[in-house]
């Protein structure tokens, strides 16, 4: 069996509270052609009905395909059930993968998708942690209403979910310096898709790391309603600090950085 690196970040915290859960659906192994994976899915997930039709990000998933060969590294930011991490791992035989993802629902769906599909564990990480500013402990609000890829530090679920208070698990964060310093001047590709997050973290991260270190390319979910809320786009963010947009779709956008 696959011996997946779980990894909990170092930070001298302490132990962090269960989680509050609704009662989960029965994940059924299902085959996904687009992207030739067969993924455990939840069929009371939103996301997880997506997949099982083979509606996925074709766009971003496009745009990573074509970069897979030429960078060392893929960090992928809210994995959720691991699509593109076990796509990132199941098509180049020589990139590393690092995905983070806080939350223990999720986490189990990502262990299976690896499992399921055979792959190399040795390239792997994933680490229990939700990217922020700084490094400390957040409360991440679950969404609970089918759509748990939607569960956030930022944006309140009450309006999805109808209860008069939210879900909650309380999760370490990290800034993004924290995670990827170690691969230094190695060619990597970012994917972010943290509900409402991307803007202070790209920030944060902009701000402290050399730009020799940066991402080469990036994906990066954006919403209107995250960019009042948090105080401005990562698109115009990313755009502004010299990288190019090359493709979007309706809420996804694919960035590469200039020379």
């Amino acid at each position: 069996m696959l011996s997946v690196r779980f990894l909990k970040m170092e930070l001298n915290l302490a132990p962090l509270s269960a989680p509050t859960d609704r009662t989960r659906g029965e994940l059924v192994n299902t085959w996904v052609p687009s992207v030739g994976l067969t993924l455990a899915l939840d069929m009371n997930e939103s996301l997880d009905l997506c997949y099982a039709s083979d509606s996925v990000d074709d766009t971003c998933i496009a745009f990573l395909r074509e970069r897979l060969q030429r960078h060392s590294y893929f960090v992928d930011a809210g994995a959720n059930q691991g699509l593109y991490s076990c796509l990132a791992l199941h098509e180049s035989s020589r990139i590393g993968v690092i995905a983070l993802e806080p939350d223990p629902y999720s986490q189990e769906k990502l262990r299976r998708n690896l499992e399921l599909n055979s792959l190399d564990s040795t390239r792997f990480t994933l680490l229990d942690v939700a990217l922020g500013e700084s490094v400390g402990t957040a409360e991440l609000m679950l969404n609970t209403a089918g759509n748990r890829a939607g569960s956030s530090l930022v944006v309140d679920q009450r309006a999805f979910t109808g209860l008069e208070d939210n879900l909650t698990v309380q999760v370490t964060t990290a800034p993004l310096t924290s995670v990827v310093e170690s691969l230094g001047h190695d060619a990597w590709i970012l994917k972010m898709d943290i509900e409402g997050m991307e803007y202070p973290v790209l920030k944060a991260y902009l701000r402290d790391a050399a730009r020799d270190t940066w991402p080469r390319a990036v994906i990066v979910e954006a919403f209107g309603r995250s960019i009042h809320a948090v105080g401005g786009s990562p698109v115009q963010l990313l755009v502004e600090h010299g990288y190019n947009l090359v493709d979007h779709d309706e809420s996804n956008f694919c960035l590469e950085l200039r020379p």
